[in-house]
């Protein structure tokens, strides 16, 4: 198949999805365009909105595009380039709970070889885990106490948890119970797998605003790009190599982007992290909100105008409701864009606009 002139993966995408928000929120009918009229849609993806559509770059490389043909077709203007050694050589930070009152984790073998003991460590003491044993952290107060099978130990809420992570092969990983995580890589079954991590070291700090933990995995940039999971590992068996590696550069770019923006896990109290493992818009909605919420939160982005959730201690289960526009409508609805737009006559004094907005005062 030609490689000439590729049309942009995802755009009629995101014209249509444009179009639907105009429905949706209940924008007015503009005149029919003439003849010649062209027209911009500018937008992000979900989430970050920083990057490249994954299934875009799979048809691309199907279609012989090689991964930095896909890489500067997505990411206009931009060249591969090596990462500086002293910024290679750092760990990366990223966050995996927030807010959480408890931890438990789950130590199991990687494979065949004798799985190593995992140390948990605080200023308290050490206990260590073997395969199969589970262990709980909890805090109180300013306080943490982690108890395993070998006996428990109390101390200031900064736990370190370490195992042959850094290893080129890992023989132990951990699992938080409770937590369930989508692996694109599993060409079967089913995709909902639980957190689990082999790789790394894993640190627990205490939150800024309330009595309890941030999970965060400290990690080696190349094993956190090998387990990035959005794009399957298969696809390289269906033409898709190069995608794959067009998906690990931006990945590695992001995540780098992120540690030299975002500095020490220490100065972001709030999650311990340079980059979180979800979505970040997601993640500061959800920093608002008890985890005990997040599956309601993933439901907002589907809610149609006028829709809301509604939850509470009286009400025995969160129930999805439409509200009723009040009539009359509040004098302070939004301005009649559609009606200004016609007044071609009308003069707005773009300069005495934006100082007045600096200064935030109100024309008389």
């Amino acid at each position: 198949m030609s490689k000439a002139a590729p049309a942009r993966p995802g755009k009629h995408r995101l014209i249509v999805l444009a179009a639907a928000l105009a429905v949706a929120v209940g924008l007015l009918p503009v005149p029919a365009a003439s003849a010649g009229t062209s027209f911009t849609f500018s937008g992000g993806g979900y989430g970050h909105s920083v990057g490249m559509s994954q299934f875009g770059a799979y048809g691309m490389a199907r279609d012989g595009f090689t991964w930095t043909e896909i890489l500067t077709h997505y990411f206009t203007g931009t060249t591969p380039a090596a990462v500086d050694p002293a910024v290679a050589a750092r760990r990366l930070w990223v966050n995996l709970q927030v807010e959480q009152p408890a931890v438990t984790l789950i130590v199991r073998g990687t494979g065949t070889l004798p799985a190593v003991p995992v140390n948990f460590t605080s200023p308290g003491g050490t206990v260590a885990a073997v395969a199969g044993q589970t262990v709980r952290i909890t805090r109180s107060g300013g306080t943490c106490t982690i108890v395993a099978p070998a006996g428990s130990v109390s101390g200031a809420c900064s736990v370190d948890i370490e195992w042959d992570g850094y290893s080129g092969s890992p023989t132990t990983a951990l699992v938080i119970d409770g937590c369930m995580l989508t692996n694109w890589n599993l060409a079967t079954g089913s995709r909902q797998q639980p957190c689990t991590y082999a790789r790394g070291a894993i640190h627990l700090r205490p939150d800024n605003n309330t009595p309890t933990l941030a999970v965060s995995l400290e990690i080696g940039m190349e094993d956190y790009v090998l387990g990035i999971s959005e794009m399957p590992y298969f696809w390289a068996n269906q033409g898709g190599a190069q995608a794959l590696a067009a998906q690990a550069v931006a990945a590695r770019s992001y995540a780098y982007s992120r540690m030299l923006a975002r500095g020490t896990p220490e100065s972001r109290p709030w999650c311990w992290c340079q980059v979180y493992d979800t979505p970040v818009d997601q993640n500061y909605v959800k920093k608002l909100m008890s985890d005990t919420f997040s599956g309601l939160i993933d439901t907002l982005p589907s809610l149609r105008q006028g829709e809301a959730l509604v939850i509470g201690e009286a009400i025995p289960m969160p129930l999805r409701v439409q509200i009723d526009f009040p009539d009359p409508e509040p004098n302070s609805s939004d301005i009649k864009f559609y009606d200004k737009w016609k007044q071609s006559d009308a003069k707005t004094d773009v300069p005495e606009v934006v100082e007045r907005w600096w200064k935030q005062e109100r024309s008389h």
